[in-house]
């Protein structure tokens, strides 16, 4: 992937039309948020999910819950989602974790998701949840998160699914941030199924700007551009919450992918990386360094872009018309990482919306 310029970046941050429109309607339901204080911001947050109900189960698909033990004894849940007609058909295996800053979300939150990849790919799809702060404050999530892949991709079988077929980790936002951990430990533990793509959605990967290769530094912008810092959803002063009750220190290797040096060690994290990139958000250049990181170590990577959408913007504006374009994008960047649809190789696109090219 060629780096973006200055003017490319900039052109990103420039508000979707919709979404403008949306905002000045007033009618979103966004009440005011005490930043001032972490937990209670947090508690005002989760009440806000409410607002956006998870759609009834369809008979297409079979659900399920099952349940892991994590290293401290404490039982989770399991989401499983599976083609309710059987097979016996080798069906690859996809673990999707969910956002939320690592405060807010729960793991059937995937479902929506879930059953679209499950009946366009023929896949299980097993959202795991794991415990979130402040009540269970860092390294419980990535801790959590391990102890969940680690189980599923033990037994698999029990959820008919068949690592070798495909095996793809991911998730948006926290849940990229979680799974490029994952990804990184993996690699080192032969005993694990080795993973054949990875699903970042709107990543964080970075702590601070100083684990930037200097090379990036002029182009990494996101996280200084005032389009970006207050944005909608995810702004400078809910990032700053997310941060104060999660409590990770900034320079742990657990935290951001980008702790991890030397990037040499990052070259075996999977054959292939899909990122779907906001063009309004804080964490935008995240993607965009890694990107081109990854293709210097040989893994292929494909990376789509929506113009002027903040964080994560299919979740709350998703009538608009890139959350249409994001949802088509998503199918066949699942595809891709499967092998399955070779029409999607490369980068990005132009398909008449608002989504950028690189």
């Amino acid at each position: 992937m060629a780096p973006l310029s200055k003017e490319n970046l900039d052109d990103l941050a420039i508000i979707d039309p919709e979404i403008d429109a949306a905002l000045k309607s007033g009618k979103l339901p966004i009440p005011p948020i005490d930043y001032a204080d972490p937990v209670k911001a947090i508690s005002q947050l989760r009440a806000l999910e409410g607002y956006f109900p998870i759609p009834p189960a369809i008979e297409a698909v079979s659900e399920s819950t099952a349940k892991y033990t994590t290293r401290d004894g404490q039982e989770l849940n399991l989401f499983v989602f599976q083609p309710a007609q059987s097979s016996d058909k080798p069906k690859p295996l996809i673990i999707f974790y969910h956002g939320g800053g690592g405060s807010l979300g729960t793991a059937y939150s995937a479902a929506p998701w879930a059953r679209s990849i499950v009946l366009q790919h023929d896949v299980v799809v097993i959202s795991p949840q794991y415990r979130l702060a402040p009540e269970h404050p860092f390294p419980t999530g990535p801790s959590d998160a391990w102890d969940s892949f680690a189980y599923i991709t033990a037994n698999a079988s029990t959820f008919a699914a068949d690592p070798r077929a495909g095996l793809i980790v991911g998730g948006p936002s926290n849940g990229s941030s979680l799974t490029s951990i994952i990804a990184l430990r993996a690699q080192n533990e032969p005993a694990i199924p080795k993973i054949t793509g990875l699903y970042f959605a709107a990543p964080g990967l970075v702590s601070s700007p100083d684990t930037v290769p200097a090379e990036y530094r002029e182009l990494y912008l996101s996280k200084t551009d005032p389009r970006c810092l207050n944005a909608p959803i995810l702004n400078a002063e809910m990032k700053a919450v997310f941060n104060a009750v999660y409590g990770a220190p900034e320079n742990d290797p657990l935290y951001r992918a980008f702790n991890v040096q030397p990037f040499s060690q990052h070259a075996g994290i999977a054959p292939k990386v899909y990122f779907q990139v906001c063009g309004m958000d804080i964490l935008r250049d995240d993607s965009f360094v890694y990107a081109d990181i990854l293709d210097g170590l040989g893994v292929q990577t494909k990376v789509d872009v929506y113009k002027g959408t903040p964080h994560v913007f299919w979740g709350i504006f998703s009538w608009i018309e890139q959350a249409k374009v994001w949802k088509e994008d998503t199918g066949k960047g699942i595809g891709w990482l499967l092998a399955r649809d070779p029409s999607t190789r490369g980068s990005g696109g132009d398909d008449g919306a608002q989504r950028a090219t690189l």
